[in-house]
C-alpha cells in the first residue's frame, strides 16, 4: 500500500533527517527505487517513473516534517464563485502541449506450472486495437500514446483478458482526465467569508487550498463544475483571500511556457 510504500521510503533515508508518513491509500503496488532513476529522497516521492506518486497516485501534503499522501486534498466546498456575485475579474490559460490522447493497456502474468516442475515464462496481454482513444481526440493532429501498466490490477490467479484491460484503460483515462486540456484559471473575486453580510453563513462561503468548487462566468467561456483550488493569495492584514487560481500547480501556463524557452537557452549556450 501507499502507507508501506511511504514507510520503506522513510526507512532508508541516508542522513540524519527523518518524516513522520501518513497515507489513506490502500491499493496495492509495486515499484523499486534506484539511484540512477531517483538521486535524491524527493523524486523517490514523485517527478520521475516509478516513484510512490507515479504508482499509487494521490495528492502531497508536506507539513514540516510530516508528509501526508492524501486520496483527494481539500473538500468540495459548499460556496459558488459566480460572475455577479463575487467575481471581480477572472483570466483562462489553456494548453494541450504535453496532453496524451490515448492509452495503451497491458498486463504481465506467470501461468501455472501444470505440475511440470518447470516455471513458464511471463505472457503480456493486451487488447486487439491495441490502444483505447479519449474522448478528446479530435482537438489532436495527432495521436500522443501513454502506455500503461494494469498488472497490479489482477489478483491472484485472476488472468487478464483483453476486455478487462479494455475497461481498466477507459475507466483509468476518466479518472485522470486523459486528452483534457491543462486549463490554468485566475480569479481576482470577493471573499463573502469575511463581509459582515454573510457573517452568519461564514462556514458556507469560505474557500481554502485545495477544495473543489464550481465556477460559472459562461460570459467569456469559463463554467466549471469541479475546479480545484491550487494557489490562494492571502491579504493577512484584511483576513481575506484576495485571488485563487485553479488547474495548475503552481504556477500559470503562460510563465511555464516562458520558463521552458529560457531553459533551453541555457541548455543551447
Amino acid at each position: 500500500t501507499a502507507q508501506e510504500a511511504l514507510t520503506t521510503w522513510a526507512n532508508n533515508l541516508v542522513g540524519d533527517v527523518q518524516f513522520d508518513v501518513w497515507s489513506d491509500i490502500n491499493t496495492v503496488g509495486k515499484t523499486t527505487f534506484t539511484v540512477d532513476k531517483m538521486t535524491n529522497a524527493r523524486l523517490a516521492l514523485g517527478g520521475v517513473e516509478g516513484s510512490i506518486l507515479d504508482i499509487w497516485g494521490g495528492e502531497y501534503e508536506f507539513d514540516n516534517m510530516t508528509i501526508r499522501l492524501h486520496k483527494q486534498l481539500g473538500r468540495r466546498a459548499p460556496t459558488v464563485l459566480e460572475y455577479g456575485r463575487n467575481i471581480l475579474s477572472a483570466e483562462s490559460d489553456e494548453s494541450i502541449e504535453s496532453a496524451y490522447t490515448s492509452v495503451y493497456p497491458f498486463a504481465t502474468y506467470t501461468p501455472d506450472s501444470q505440475g511440470s516442475g518447470n516455471t513458464p515464462d511471463p505472457v503480456t496481454v493486451t487488447i486487439p486495437e491495441k490502444y483505447v482513444d479519449s474522448k478528446y481526440i479530435s482537438m489532436y493532429a495527432n495521436r500522443r500514446i501513454k502506455v500503461v501498466d494494469f498488472s497490479s490490477k489482477f489478483k491472484d490467479k485472476d488472468i487478464p483478458t483483453p476486455e478487462k484491460l479494455k475497461n481498466f484503460a477507459s475507466n483509468y483515462m476518466t479518472k485522470n482526465k486523459i486528452g483534457a486540456p491543462k486549463i490554468n484559471t485566475k480569479i481576482d473575486y470577493v471573499d463573502l467569508a469575511s463581509t459582515l453580510d454573510y457573517q452568519d453563513r461564514k462556514v458556507i462561503e469560505e474557500l481554502e487550498l485545495c477544495d473543489i468548487v464550481p465556477i460559472y462566468y459562461p460570459s467569456i467561456g469559463i463554467t466549471e463544475d469541479d475546479a480545484k483550488a491550487t494557489k490562494i493569495v492571502y491579504d493577512f492584514i484584511n483576513e481575506r483571500n484576495e485571488s485563487v487560481e485553479f488547474g495548475l500547480i503552481g504556477t500559470s501556463i503562460r510563465s511555464a511556457m516562458t520558463s521552458n524557452v529560457s531553459e533551453r537557452l541555457d541548455t543551447l549556450e
